[in-house]
């Protein structure tokens, strides 16, 4: 028997070799592996200008566009400041980075009219505006920045948050931003849980927390280095516990003093001399509290071991330039990468536009299984006799016959062939595993 399929068997290991080398030469789609940190950036329609100068989308895994305000009868609409030509901008300069794109609706006196735009009379065609604005600017997560939903609308909040995570399907990523819920002398600074339900946080894909703003009357510091690590954890209990991985903790890029007035943080570098390593600097006759590189790489170490989701950042457009070796992006990328922890890559980066390369190797592919498919007709004919073997191993060979048998293995490599090119690439793997095996068996008897 092995004499009589010895042609074959040779015909067989050639096959194999030529699919070995195929799996070995060509481009593999693979889906961007999750990673476990994020860095996301809020940037202000009044501070896109800044962009340019301030942003390196490298160091952002997601961005915000801040913002989109509800209207009382369901719709969307941009602020004074804002308009859509930004939102346009930010996306394709975004998504060219494979950083993905937000838009915030809601904040801090845009929120107004929450509470009628999910009312059960109006939330059904709110929730139809916020999927028609997503496909409309092929954004990639909705960010609810309602401040916040008053005791009497906790439940609908919780219908709101159930109902458009459902619209928005598992594709599109769903925020919830909330207070920092611990001021800065370590104290709850109300009972959040009365207003943010745990079933609609849990519902989110994540919840930002803002970690700042949080100065009461004898801690004037409104975000001290203690607060990451607070508000955490306070969200963690809230949530029930476990949660730390929904969880994004936010670091403000800004000083702000006890009267409220605020200053960028690249107005304080620009106005401190040398590098500043503490957390006050006086400017114009005013203290401004804000979070110096040694603090913020401390939130973020302890955010990283704590185990949380990532970091927000309230603004990257008030960060020092980009070219600047004082900027706190750097302090912030730099001590992710220092706990050998990997930004969380967007998972378009292999679906939404492929890389012209693998197209192209794809097309290829198709073109090989044609080219394969038209060899093995032609050898099944009798039209390609004269190319094979007249011996094999100083055995007399029949050409027609092993010219049939040639075309059949072809026929099968053209099989795997398009699986590996239609199915997922494991799915392929093991079904041209199982036909090989299937073939040696046969051989082998």
């Amino acid at each position: 028997m092995k004499k009589k399929h010895m042609g074959i068997k040779w015909c067989l290991l050639m096959v194999i070799s030529l699919i070995q080398l195929l799996f070995l030469t060509a481009p593999l789609q693979v889906k961007a592996v999750e990673s476990s940190f994020r860095t996301i950036g809020y940037l202000p329609d009044y501070d896109t200008k800044f962009i340019e100068a301030t942003i390196d989308f490298s160091q952002l895994t997601d961005v915000n566009y801040f913002a989109v305000v509800p209207q009382t009868n369901g719709t969307l609409k941009f602020t004074d400041s804002g308009h859509s030509d930004q939102l346009e901008s930010l996306v394709t300069e975004a998504h060219k980075a494979n950083v993905r794109v937000g838009v915030s609706i809601g904040g801090w006196g845009l929120s107004d009219y929450f509470a009628e735009a999910t009312s059960e009379a109006n939330q059904s065609k709110f929730i139809d505006e916020i999927l028609a604005f997503v496909k409309k600017y092929q954004l990639d997560t909705v960010d609810i920045d309602w401040e916040y939903p008053a005791e009497e609308y906790a439940d609908q909040y919780v219908g709101f948050i159930k109902n458009l995570k459902k619209a928005l399907g598992k594709k599109i990523n769903l925020s919830i931003c909330v207070p920092t819920g611990v001021a800065s002398n370590g104290q709850a600074t109300g009972r959040w849980e009365n207003h943010f339900k745990p079933e609609a946080l849990k519902e989110a894909d994540w919840v930002n927390i803002m970690a700042y703003d949080a100065q009461v009357e004898g801690a004037p510091n409104h975000s001290p280095a203690e607060l990451q690590k607070n508000s955490l954890n306070y969200w963690n209990d809230l949530m029930g516990g476990d949660q730390l991985g929904k969880l994004v903790g936010g670091i403000p890029f800004y000083g702000k003093a006890e009267n409220g007035a605020v200053v960028t943080y690249s107005k304080i570098v620009a106005e401190s001399v040398g590098v500043p390593n503490t957390d006050s600097i006086e400017i114009a006759g005013q203290i401004y509290y804000f979070n110096s590189k040694g603090t913020v790489q401390k939130k973020v170490q302890d955010t990283i071991d704590l185990g949380a989701l990532g970091v927000m950042i309230w603004a990257p457009t008030q960060d020092a330039a980009v070219k600047s070796s004082n900027r706190l992006m750097n302090v912030v990328v730099n001590t992710v990468s220092a706990n050998n922890v990997s930004l969380d890559e967007p998972e378009f980066t292999v679906s939404k536009e492929p890389a012209p390369e693998v197209k192209s190797a794809k097309w290829l592919m198709y073109v090989f299984v044609v080219l394969i498919a038209v060899v093995a007709v032609l050898l099944f004919r009798g039209h390609l006799l004269y190319l094979l073997p007249k011996r094999i191993n100083g055995k007399r060979v029949r050409r027609a016959n092993l010219a049939k048998g040639i075309s059949v293995l072809l026929f099968l490599v053209d099989i795997v062939l398009l699986l590996f090119l239609l199915l997922p690439t494991l799915v392929a793997l093991l079904l041209m595993l199982a036909i090989l095996v299937a073939l040696y068996a046969i051989l082998r008897d």
